[in-house]
């Protein structure tokens, strides 16, 4: 998968997260709710994919 593609689909499921619980919550809320967004979207291979080529 591209790059960028895969650049768009993480940001767009942060803004998913940030527009359900807003401003001001523990980062760690933020990174559970992340994960729990992306597991909803995306299958485990894709995710997988994501993380190894973002690093």
């Amino acid at each position: 998968m591209e790059l960028n593609k895969i650049n768009e689909k993480i940001i767009g499921c942060g803004i998913e997260v940030h527009k359900k619980l807003g401003a001001g919550l523990l980062q760690s809320i933020y990174e559970s709710a992340l994960c729990i967004e992306l597991s909803l979207n995306y299958s485990q291979t894709l995710i997988k994919n994501m993380m190894n080529n973002a690093g």
